[in-house]
């Protein structure tokens, strides 16, 4: 697997779409499931790509665990994974050096916390962003519970309470829509963003 092509070397660029360069580095790459050749360089191509690389190599995986008693900070980390990155596409520019600006823009339009103070947003980051991906486990002020009545609870100050489940269905909700806007013609400054920033070449 990988998310570029290679000379003379077929990989999977998403779940049943391989791709290569060929001898004279024309790129080549086939969808084994609708059996039809891709053109990594047309936008809507590439939406499609997109689409079953976050399905099939991350969503799915989670809504499958939420069945596993054990399983919720790794469906934790997968929501969380997809948070900066779908802001990188939607703005059309890397996070390098703004990985939090990133992070708690994409935080706070996802789960509409518009209400919620920076501070609190700030720790999110840290203690749950931050926490996975830079130790493996989130930090003091997590907590997550799938039975949670809400997605995300900032009531105390020195505790945030995750319902990971409610939080990953947000998160499959919101790049089933973002698909579908991505889909639209008429979005064309979201579709050209989107463009400058994915590819597989």
């Amino acid at each position: 697997m990988s998310k570029r092509l290679r000379q003379n070397i077929w990989l999977y660029v998403a779940p049943q779409i391989k791709g290569k360069f060929d001898n004279h580095g024309t790129p080549i790459v086939y969808d084994e499931k609708t059996k039809k050749h891709l053109d990594p360089s047309n936008i809507d191509d590439k939406v499609f790509i997109y689409e079953r690389q976050v399905n099939g190599w991350f969503l799915n995986h989670a809504a499958r665990l939420k069945k596993s008693k054990y399983a919720g900070f790794i469906i934790l980390m997968l929501g969380i994974s997809y948070i900066e990155g779908v802001e990188q596409y939607r703005e059309g520019q890397e996070s390098r050096n703004n990985s939090s600006r990133f992070f708690k823009k994409g935080l706070k339009r996802i789960f509409n916390l518009n209400n919620i103070p920076e501070y609190k947003l700030s720790d999110f980051y840290h203690h749950a962003r931050c926490g996975l991906f830079h130790t493996g486990m989130t930090r003091d002020k997590i907590t997550i519970n799938g039975s949670l009545p809400e997605t995300i609870d900032f009531t105390n100050d020195d505790e945030i309470k995750i319902n990971q489940i409610k939080f990953i269905n947000t998160i499959k909700a919101e790049f089933k829509s973002y698909i579908t806007e991505l889909k639209n013609q008429t979005n064309t400054t979201l579709r050209t963003n989107f463009n400058q920033m994915f590819t597989i070449l």
